[in-house]
Formats: C-alpha cells, sequence, structure tokens
C-alpha cells in the first residue's frame, strides 16, 4: 500500500494495536455529531448512521433529506447496493448447511448454457471468481436497468457473455455471480428471492425495516454533477440478490451481529464465508482492517446511494452507514467513526473553501511524479474543483484553502503547488514530498 490514499480502513503498518474495546471508554457521541454536522454542513455527504455493540443500539444520527421536501428520519429506508451479496451469501450457506447444495458443486445442472458450467462451482460465484463479466458494466445495462425485466431474459444476457477468464483463475468482482445465486436460491427452493429472504433472514432476525420490494418507499438518492441530480431507482428485477435489498443501518447492524453470533449458520458455514482470498474477499465478506484489528462487512453501490456495514467480531461492534446523497468517500467518512469509536488520532475535516476561476485550476492540471514515492499523481479539473488520482487509487477533490493550496481533509493530505515550476509538495502524516510534472 501506498503512502498516499488510506484504502479500506487500512490506517498503517506501524500503527498501534486496537487493545482497548467500547466497554472500557465512554462513546464521544458529541464529537460524532460534529463529524456529521460538517459533512452536511459542507454538502459533502447526507445519510444515517448506526453503531451497535452487542447487539445494543449506541448511537444513531440521521441528516439530510428524504426527498426535495421532507427530512429524513430514524425510520426512511435506503437502498443498500452490495451489502444484499453478504445475505444472498448467507441464504446459499443456509442450504449448505442443509446438505441441499455444495460449495463446489458445479452448475450445469441449473445454467446449461453458461460457458464453463461444467468446471465452474458456486463457491467461484460466491468469492467472485467465475470469470463472468460484469452484466451491470456491459453497454446495454443503461437500456433496461430501470424497466421490468423477467428473470429468463436476464439470466440468459448472463449465460450469453464470454468468461475473461477460466473459473479460479483470478479474482474479478462481479454483479453477475450473485444475480445467479439469486435465480440459483429460487431454483432450489422454489421460492423468490424475496419470499425467501423474509422467511429465512428478516422474521427470525426481526428486522422491520429490511425488505426486497418496490411497495415500501425510499428516500431519493443524488449524483452531484456541478450540482445535485436526482437518480433513477434501479429496479429490483435486475439488482436482485447483487444489490435490490432496501434496509436502515440498525437493521444492518442487527443482521452482522446476527450472522456472527450463530443465529443464521453453522459455525462451520460462517467459518467459510470468512476464509478470505488475496483480493481480500470471502463468500460475500469483505476483511476489513482498521490499525491491527479487522472487521468484516460489505460496501455497497446503487443509484446515487453508498453504504458501508463493518463487524468487528474481536469487539461485538457494528457500524452501518448508508447515504443516499454523497460527493465524499463512504470510506473515508468510516474512518473517521471508528478513531472517535476507539479515540485514535483524528482531525475532524474542514470544508472551508475559496473559490478559484477555471484558468487558477488549469495552471495546475497535469502528471506529476516524484522521487521519493513511487507512484505518479493525475490531477484535473472537475466540477469547477482540483481533483488528484494516484496510480491504482481511487481519485478524490481538493479543497482550496488559498491560491496554491488544497487539501483532502478525509486523509490528511495538503498539496501546495507551484504554478510557475511545474510542481507540488504533498504533506500528509508528518511527511512532505516534492512532486514534477511530466
Amino acid at each position: 500500500m501506498y503512502f498516499f490514499m488510506i484504502k479500506s480502513f487500512l490506517i498503517g503498518a506501524s500503527a498501534i494495536v486496537l487493545t482497548h474495546s467500547l466497554a472500557a471508554q465512554q462513546l464521544n457521541t458529541r464529537r460524532l455529531d460534529s463529524l456529521f454536522s460538517i459533512y452536511e454542513t459542507g454538502d459533502r455527504a447526507t445519510g444515517s448512521i448506526a453503531i451497535s455493540k452487542n447487539g445494543q443500539l449506541l448511537y444513531k444520527k440521521v441528516t439530510g433529506t428524504a426527498d426535495q421536501k421532507h427530512p429524513a428520519t430514524e425510520n426512511s429506508l435506503y437502498r443498500i447496493g452490495s451489502i444484499s451479496k453478504t445475505f444472498t451469501a448467507a441464504l446459499i450457506m443456509q442450504l449448505v448447511d442443509q446438505q441441499k447444495l455444495s460449495l463446489d458443486q458445479t452448475l450445469e445442472g441449473y445454467f446449461s448454457r453458461l460457458p464453463n458450467a461444467k468446471t465452474m462451482t458456486i463457491r467461484h460465484l460466491l468469492n467472485h471468481t467465475s470469470g463472468i463479466p460484469d452484466y451491470t458494466a456491459s453497454e446495454e445495462y443503461i437500456g433496461y436497468y430501470t424497466v421490468d425485466i423477467k428473470s429468463k431474459e436476464l439470466e440468459k444476457v448472463i449465460c450469453d457473455f464470454q468468461p475473461s477468464v477460466l473459473p479460479g483463475e483470478m479474482f474479478q468482482y462481479s454483479n453477475s455471480n450473485y444475480a445467479l445465486l439469486t435465480f440459483l436460491l429460487e431454483k432450489v427452493n422454489e421460492q423468490s428471492y424475496s419470499e425467501l429472504l423474509t422467511a429465512k433472514i428478516i422474521n427470525p432476525l426481526g428486522l422491520k425495516q429490511t425488505f426486497f420490494d418496490e411497495e415500501h418507499p425510499v428516500v431519493e438518492s443524488y449524483t452531484f454533477e456541478e450540482k445535485w441530480k436526482t437518480e433513477a431507482n434501479t429496479k429490483l428485477c435486475v439488482s436482485l440478490g447483487a444489490g435490490g435489498i432496501i434496509s436502515t443501518p440498525g437493521d444492518l447492524n442487527t443482521f452482522y451481529t446476527a450472522l456472527f453470533n450463530g443465529k443464521l449458520i453453522s459455525p462451520a458455514a460462517l467459518k467459510e464465508m470468512m476464509t478470505i482470498n488475496t483480493q481480500g474477499y470471502g463468500l460475500g465478506l469483505m476483511k476489513i482492517p482498521f490499525y491491527e484489528s479487522f472487521a468484516y462487512g460489505h460496501t455497497g453501490g446503487i443509484d446515487g446511494f453508498r453504504s458501508n456495514s463493518a463487524y468487528f467480531p474481536a469487539d461485538s461492534i457494528s457500524i452501518s452507514y448508508v447515504s443516499n446523497r454523497t460527493r465524499y468517500p463512504i470510506n473515508d467518512i468510516m474512518i473517521g467513526v471508528l478513531s472517535i469509536i476507539y479515540d485514535k488520532p483524528y482531525q475532524l475535516p474542514d470544508f472551508t473553501e475559496i473559490k478559484l476561476d477555471a484558468e487558477e485550476l488549469k495552471a495546475h492540471k497535469g502528471k506529476y511524479i516524484s522521487k521519493e514515492l513511487p507512484i505518479k499523481i493525475q490531477v484535473d479539473v472537475k466540477n469547477n474543483h482540483l481533483w488528484a488520482q494516484a496510480t491504482g487509487q481511487d481519485g478524490f477533490e481538493l479543497t482550496a484553502s488559498k491560491n496554491g493550496v488544497f487539501s483532502y481533509p478525509g486523509a490528511g493530505i495538503e498539496m501546495i503547488f507551484s504554478a510557475d515550476k511545474k510542481q507540488f509538495t504533498l504533506k500528509q502524516g508528518g511527511g512532505s514530498f516534492l512532486f514534477t510534472r511530466e
């Protein structure tokens, strides 16, 4: 991992071990309130968060609006996107526990037209090593994601894809895997995914705000392109068990706590889900490092919704955050939350900025290299702001505090530009590194 960006809650190899639990300290709710107030007033993110320990709610905060006229409330429902995959994986593992399925059985009996079905297994679908391309990344997807489509039609779309690699050859995250797992669940159980989810997870856990239907209204979601734009909702018949579940952070915490405490699947099945590949992915679960502790959970994104759930088994702490309006990385928001929970060094973000004209911003565009760090940083102008993107990492928006000085509060980054010299100095974590435009 390069020093430049914090990824997946990873703070650094030299960080302090988490040696104390939340039980030994008082949760700093005032600091959490301040954090989410800053994101809301800074027009960076709004949504809903819940923090629980041993299944008991410790903190809940809701910001923003449900639509153009009404504020969001504790009862507001959000689309959780790919966090749905953990639910789907749990339903599959229940069938494994019942010996109705085996992780290493092949798929020709269920998807005969699927290329490599005779060597592709259920495990390959669960851990994204099937090689099947992602149907949501195809050019055709934009034409049908908001319309009703029959299961047989979508199954045909996915099975007609030509795999990019052989099963088991490499990790490639693909929603197609969990769409097929949805169809597999329905075929084996002879019930709809909604019926299964309700009978096997929602009702046993008493989840009052979790659904897989379009009868329960969700809050509106937005994306930012110079101004906020309302997003259309993906149809559930398209998103399926790959990303279609509707829920709240409180219910998500209840679900993850139950999953890790033996209320849904056997210890052996949970161990399989927690077996992580080299890309940090198990069976419907991601392994999430924070200092030298670990959480398991999943991230999500659908339409304008972004979400993140994490469960720390060592501390029995679960945190879920769902946003319907964000232009700030959810990962960085969660780092702030965890830093406050565990009383780690963290500076609240400051989005105070000055406005620079287009010519002042364009003067800093270009690709920069450094003799001190083995990365390149591309600097561009988007939506009247400067953006930076390091090699192999996501881009992010910079805030101008004064002419030539830009920052990214989420990762403690400051970039000081000298346009005439075609250089900038990157400061982060006490380090200072010179970059020069190629």
